[in-house]
């Protein structure tokens, strides 16, 4: 309670409008209000993972996260393309875009996108320009494939390798399969990196090869 006089000598008037029910359960508090030394009990629900189209309605308390499942805008790419690849670095919390066909052009850009800056920047362009095709990124080696595709001309079996250490791309050996639009995949617990099915100009394929680094 409050002193209708002044406070004796090494006691502090207590102020404040706060309620039990806004402090934090395992937490006490004083005020003019509810006391000296009064515990919290707002409750504290954690993280809040929720699905799309949940209502809206969530329990009262603190969260120390919230995340709404479901879709929402970010930075847009530097560079406008289709068909091009895409892969997830996860040491850096990086996305890359690499290759693709903006309408007149086989692309060999490359972008990154920062998850915690929320921007995009330029990285060293692949040695090959392509469209449809495969991407993986090897985080043992800390590389990512570009895989496989076709440039408007031929179907590439051509395998190049991005270094996110030195932002430079080299030669690897060629696939075994030639073909556009594979899906590529790392496997970490056996260190391969695989190309599935895909198109050779004449037939859809259900061809699967495995690359060892």
């Amino acid at each position: 309670m409050g002193f209708p006089f002044a406070p004796p000598q090494g006691l502090s008037q207590v102020v404040g409008t706060a309620t039990a029910a806004q402090v934090l359960t395992g937490y006490t508090f004083s005020s003019a209000a509810a006391g000296v030394g009064v515990a919290g009990t707002m409750p504290n629900q954690g993280a809040l993972n929720e699905p799309p189209n949940a209502g809206g309605r969530f329990p009262g308390g603190y969260y120390t996260g919230i995340t709404i499942a479901g879709w929402f805008t970010v930075a847009n790419d530097t560079a406008t393309g289709n068909s091009l690849a895409g892969a997830y670095d996860s040491s850096a919390n990086l996305t890359y875009a690499i290759d693709g066909w903006n309408g007149s052009s086989y692309l060999a850009t490359v972008t990154a996108y920062s998850h915690a800056s929320n921007t995009w920047t330029a990285e060293a362009s692949d040695t090959t320009a392509r469209n449809y095709l495969g991407c993986a990124y090897d985080s043992t080696a800390n590389l990512t494939y570009a895989i496989d595709g076709w440039n408007g001309s031929s179907y590439f079996n051509n395998v190049t390798a991005y270094s996110h250490a030195s932002n430079t791309w080299t030669a690897e050996a060629s696939d075994t399969t030639a073909r556009n639009g594979p899906a590529s995949a790392y496997d970490s617990s056996a260190n391969l990196t695989y190309a599935i099915d895909g198109y050779n100009g004449s037939s859809y394929l259900a061809t699967v090869t495995a690359y060892v680094a």
